[in-house]
């Protein structure tokens, strides 16, 4: 993006020049132009004194909302790619890091000191490149959008399975959890609204009535499921913004995040390998299946069928997890283990459960009958061997 490019869109840009808008930018807007479009922020790099190339306007499009930087102008791509390298860094010491190596950048090269792990060498810097227009500023961390993790090691539970549906976008990233839920729910007593965090303690008191609502969440090692939501006496309304914890593909860097709600996109790189880590949790929602109570002596939910087995008028009981399904497809869809020989089973016409055999005491039968009658489309339907009996014989 070159000068004249820019400066020909003046309806949709807003200039920022000392005292005229102030922005969170760390004093940049003291020391350099700053254009705004789309609620983005393209900063004019400052050419060194010695600066012997012949090329236009540099700027940094930084993105608040996002935490995104990428160097944007009409120079070779390669010149570009080395830049960006190092926009994982704070907006300040990005821009000045930029202007301090803009020599170096522009002959093709990386800096000497690509690492960000000399930490003080790198803001000394940064600090000499603004210290006649900008006071010093303290040292944070490169990245607020999200911190390192000291301890690689994530809670999950694989023995339960999750109730919270999650669509997500993701790339570059390999472990992705929320460890600590943020929601609010409605009491059933009062209907008042209560905002209630997940930890240790699992049972709260309404702000109004005082009653004592359950909240219980246990995050799951499910890329579909974000986790098990236990709810009594409330019910919930919606989920709050949560911090997520993730862990890069490429190396083994984990990651805590800042509080993000849902569809709000994460872009970062990696502190390490320096890989983008994106994601975005477009849906979040609450699972809640029927509760099926089984009476000896009444039908099971379509008589016991399933669509992977139709013919098949039974449920079976899994010892793995004590629960029961229509068939072990079923079982492997819904739970996150492999399902073990059942050997129990539930009928689908007298709901009566009983060792696993082909047939029940009600006339459940796994085998094919043979009847000279219509019994109401379960007997018989062929017209040729159906009896002269049954008054469906002759119908056309």
């Amino acid at each position: 993006m070159d000068k004249n490019t820019i400066n020909n869109d003046n309806d949709h840009f807003r200039q920022v020049n000392g005292k005229k808008k102030s922005f969170c930018l760390n004093g940049l807007e003291k020391t350099n132009k700053i254009i705004i479009k789309n609620n983005k922020k393209y900063i004019e790099l400052n050419k060194p004194e010695d600066f012997i190339y012949d090329m236009g306007d540099l700027y940094v499009l930084f993105d608040e909302r996002l935490n995104y930087k990428e160097v944007v102008g009409n120079i070779p791509a390669n010149i570009l790619e080395n830049m960006n390298a190092f926009n994982n860094q704070e907006i300040l010491a990005y821009v000045s890091f930029l202007e301090a190596n803009l020599n170096v950048f522009c002959q093709g090269k990386k800096p000497e000191i690509q690492s960000i792990d000399k930490e003080e060498e790198f803001f000394d810097r940064c600090n000499e490149t603004h210290s006649e227009n900008v006071t010093a500023f303290t040292k944070v961390p490169f990245d607020k959008d999200m911190v390192e993790l000291q301890k690689h090691k994530f809670s999950l539970n694989t023995s339960v399975t999750g109730n919270i549906k999650m669509d997500l976008y993701k790339e570059n990233i390999f472990m992705f959890t929320c460890d600590e839920l943020h929601a609010n729910v409605k009491c059933k007593r009062c209907f008042a609204v209560n905002a209630l965090k997940s930890g240790e303690n699992t049972t709260f008191s309404c702000e109004k009535c005082k009653s004592s609502l359950l909240f219980n969440y246990i995050p799951v090692f499910n890329p579909d499921h974000l986790g098990l939501l236990q709810l009594k006496n409330c019910d919930l309304i919606v989920f709050n913004a949560c911090n997520f914890q993730i862990s890069c593909e490429k190396c083994d860097m984990s990651y805590f995040t800042k509080k993000m709600t849902v569809n709000e996109r994460f872009s970062c790189k990696c502190f390490k390998c320096f890989t983008p880590l994106r994601f975005c949790v477009e849906n979040l929602r609450i699972i809640t299946g029927k509760k099926v109570l089984i009476k000896e002596g009444s039908e099971l939910p379509e008589k016991g069928t399933c669509k992977h087995y139709p013919k098949s008028q039974r449920w079976f009981r899994f010892p793995c997890c004590n629960s029961l399904f229509p068939c072990d497809v079923c079982h492997d869809e819904k739970t996150n283990h492999t399902s073990e020989y059942a050997n129990k089973m539930v009928c689908g016409l007298c709901s009566k459960e009983q060792s696993v055999k082909t047939n029940c005491e009600c006339g459940m039968s796994m085998f094919k009958k043979h009847s000279q009658f219509w019994e109401g489309g379960k007997g018989n339907r062929n017209k040729n061997t159906l009896s002269k009996k049954d008054s469906r014989k002759n119908k056309k």
